[in-house]
C-alpha cells in the first residue's frame, strides 16, 4: 500500500536549499557590483557633465577682464541688460568655485587637487587633477 506522506522528504530540501543559497549569492554579487561600478565611474562622469554644462551657462554673454594660469575673472551681462556682475572661476581648497566680486561662492566641481587655467585670443582651456588622479580638460571658447 501507498503511504501517504506531507512536507519535504530529506534530498527536496537539499535541492531547495541550493538553489535557495545559489539565487541569494547571484543577488548579492550584482548589488555589489552595481554598488562598486557607481562609486568608481558613472557618478564621477555625470558630475563632470553637469560641471561642464554649468561652465557654458555661466560663460554666456561674458567679457573676459583677466585671466591667469590659477583663476579667470569675467563680467556678466545679466538678463535685462543693464547691469553686468563680475565673477572669478577659480581652484579654492579642494573645489573649483565661482565667486562674486563682493561676496559669496558657489562650487561647481568638487574633490579637485589641481587646476591650470590657460586663456588666449578668446579660448579658455582649464585642465583639472581630481583627487583620484584623473585628468579632465574643458575648453570654451569666448564670443568676441
Amino acid at each position: 500500500m501507498k503511504r501517504s506522506r506531507e512536507g519535504f522528504i530529506f534530498y527536496e530540501m537539499v535541492i531547495y536549499l541550493l538553489i535557495t543559497a545559489i539565487c541569494f549569492s547571484v543577488i548579492y554579487n550584482e548589488l555589489f557590483l552595481t554598488k562598486k561600478v557607481m562609486n568608481h565611474g558613472v557618478v564621477e562622469q555625470v558630475n563632470w557633465h553637469s560641471s561642464t554644462m554649468e561652465l557654458d551657462r555661466l560663460f554666456e554673454n561674458t567679457k573676459v577682464s583677466n585671466a591667469t594660469d590659477s583663476s579667470i575673472s569675467f563680467s556678466k551681462t545679466l538678463d535685462s541688460g543693464e547691469k553686468t556682475k563680475t565673477y572669478t572661476l577659480e581652484r579654492y581648497q579642494k573645489m573649483l568655485r565661482v565667486r562674486g566680486a563682493s561676496q559669496g561662492h558657489m562650487p561647481i566641481l568638487l574633490d579637485v587637487h589641481f587646476a591650470r587655467f590657460n586663456y588666449k585670443d578668446g579660448l579658455l582651456k582649464i585642465k583639472i587633477t581630481r583627487r583620484n588622479k584623473k585628468i579632465y580638460e574643458y575648453v570654451h571658447k569666448f564670443e568676441e
